[in-house]
């Protein structure tokens, strides 16, 4: 009667085993397939919002660092051109986004905004509870130059870059079963602004950038 036991639980933890061993390649599937997969897209996915937000930063540092605003001038240094703030703009945000596979950026899409705020509203702009910002200061552009006179005294002149441009999601899915949805089976749209100080404020006039 004894031994007829062992037998029955010998029996019964093979068969535990078993089912244990049948259930692993769906176990492995859920936890890979299911969870590791979409936690790996969502974290490059971030990884390349966070390069395009970076792009659009560093855009904006370097076109505010130029000395003319439209147009590209030559130094006595033979051979070497300082670029102007839009092609600067342009050139870092596609070149920074170019760092990784996945991010779309053209030139084109990258646009200059001057911002001219007088002085005495300089404390209004970017105050969340000021509801008058947009009577506070001027927008000109996109990429073009000032045609009137600068006048540091009396405003502050600010150079706003718009970068857009197109992340690819990581797992493009079939959109036949899912529909348009950008991020899962086409890209989807971002489009990042940063606001610096200008430099060289006197680069923004027209006169300074091949005007008449």
């Amino acid at each position: 009667m004894l031994g007829l036991t062992q037998k029955k639980q010998r029996r019964l933890k093979s068969n535990m085993f078993g089912m244990t061993i049948a259930e692993l390649p769906a176990g492995l599937w859920i936890i890979f397939v299911g969870i590791a997969m979409p936690l790996m897209c969502l974290v490059l996915t971030t990884v390349r919002f966070a390069l395009f937000w970076e792009a659009t930063r560093e855009a904006a540092a370097a076109a505010c660092s130029a000395q003319a605003y439209a147009t590209s001038t030559t130094t006595s240094q033979p051979g070497v051109t300082q670029m102007s703030a839009i092609t600067l703009a342009q050139n870092t945000a596609v070149n920074v986004s170019s760092m990784m596979s996945g991010i779309s950026i053209n030139p084109d899409d990258v646009q200059c905004w001057i911002i001219i705020t007088p002085l005495a509203n300089a404390a209004a702009v970017g105050n969340p509870g000021n509801n008058n910002t947009s009577e506070a200061s001027t927008t000109v552009g996109p990429n073009t130059p000032l045609n009137t006179s600068v006048d540091t005294t009396a405003n502050l002149y600010q150079l706003r870059v718009d970068v857009t441009g197109q992340i690819q999601p990581v797992c493009s899915l079939s959109n036949t079963f899912f529909g348009n949805i950008p991020g899962l089976t086409q890209p989807f749209p971002v489009t990042i602004s940063m606001t610096r100080v200008f430099e060289n404020p006197q680069g923004l006039y027209q006169s300074n950038n091949g005007g008449n």
